[in-house]
């Protein structure tokens, strides 16, 4: 079983890469399974249709560079994006700029 911890997009257009924390997994860097690690998959989207282009698989040491990189990446992503459809909102952070 799997559980999403977050997403990002990259650089290239329409490519994206999913964190999850995974049961059972074979680390790639200390070439060990462990019973919890990350599982890192790397998908392109165009039109519709959604396409696998890697897995990686770390265990929590090894993986630790990824999980933190979603975290930050969602909070900073969070506090960045103003609301479209609240005018004070866009106000006030507009302000803060």
């Amino acid at each position: 079983m799997r559980e999403l911890i977050g997403t990002r997009r990259t650089a290239e257009p329409g490519v994206s890469k999913s964190v999850y924390r995974s049961d059972l997994i074979y680390c790639r860097e200390c070439k060990k399974t462990v019973p919890v690690g990350i599982e890192v998959i790397t998908t392109k989207q165009d039109h519709g249709k959604k396409t696998v282009l890697q897995h990686e698989y770390y265990c929590r040491v090894h993986g630790m560079a990824y999980e933190e990189m979603t975290h930050r990446h969602l909070r900073e992503g969070a506090a960045s994006k103003p609301k479209a459809d609240n005018d004070a909102y866009l106000r006030n952070y507009l302000k803060k700029r």
